[in-house]
């Protein structure tokens, strides 16, 4: 059985995810969802759209901010997951910058601050749409908030360090090298990869990928609203 099989015997609707680095948290709600993985957005034809479509790094296809419209919407598309900005600011590249430029180990305070203006007007922009769009329905998940959290308190969620990724070079390890296939050949690799929250870096590992994924398929209110992305799955239309 294939994806299109699956979508046709289900109750599945056109569904959207969006967001950097975001292929793994959609596999693992894919997963959740008991449907096979949905091809990306650069693999299905034309049409695709009618049977769902996975996004990694590519929300600016579901919300664009030309007078085009929405793209997905008008392919048939109702209910989308929408993720904010992460703190980029607290990557282990940012760091490695910020050492070079301050001496200090502290975040990129000046870049977190624009992305927090972007995830303060999304909530707007998404209530806006819902009024204008028929049948425009989402969840908005603050993986920014997530991300922030694990990175000032580790230990709290199971890791051991948040500001050295676990693969590259240089301080922090903040020089994307992992694999030894780019312009600097030599890089580290950490020993247990679910002991740090990055494991390059500008990507997180694979754990706080999968506790993204469990706190937006189950809704956590805390970071999930208005709907849960489980709720998708479950109400008909």
């Amino acid at each position: 059985m294939d994806w299109r099989d699956a979508a046709a015997g289900s109750d599945f609707r056109p569904t959207a995810m969006g967001g950097a680095g975001g292929a793994e948290r959609e596999r693992r709600e894919t997963e959740y969802a008991k449907l096979p993985l949905i091809p990306s957005y650069f693999e299905i034809e034309r049409n695709g759209f009618v049977d769902g479509v996975n996004f990694a790094s590519s929300i600016c296809r579901c919300l664009v901010e030309t007078n085009r419209g929405l793209e997905v919407y008008r392919r048939g598309g109702r209910k989308f997951a929408i993720f904010t900005l992460v703190p980029l600011g607290c990557f282990p590249s940012a760091r490695a910058f910020v050492l070079q430029q301050n001496k200090t180990d502290d975040c990129f305070e000046e870049l977190n601050e624009l992305l927090k203006l972007h995830n303060l007007i999304l909530p707007k922009m998404l209530k806006q749409l819902q009024k204008e769009l028929k049948g425009f329905m989402y969840t908005l998940f603050d993986l920014y908030k997530v991300v922030d959290q694990r990175v000032n308190n580790p230990s709290k969620y199971g890791f051991e360090v948040s500001k050295m990724a676990c693969c590259g070079t240089g301080p922090f390890r903040g020089i994307n090298s992992c694999g030894g296939r780019r312009e600097v050949k030599d890089y580290q690799l950490c020993q247990n990869p679910k002991d740090y929250v990055f494991f390059d870096s500008s990507h997180p590992s694979e754990s706080p990928y999968k506790q993204s994924a469990e706190l937006l398929w189950h809704g956590d209110p805390d970071v999930t609203g208005p709907h849960s992305l489980k709720s998708f799955f479950e109400l008909s239309g």
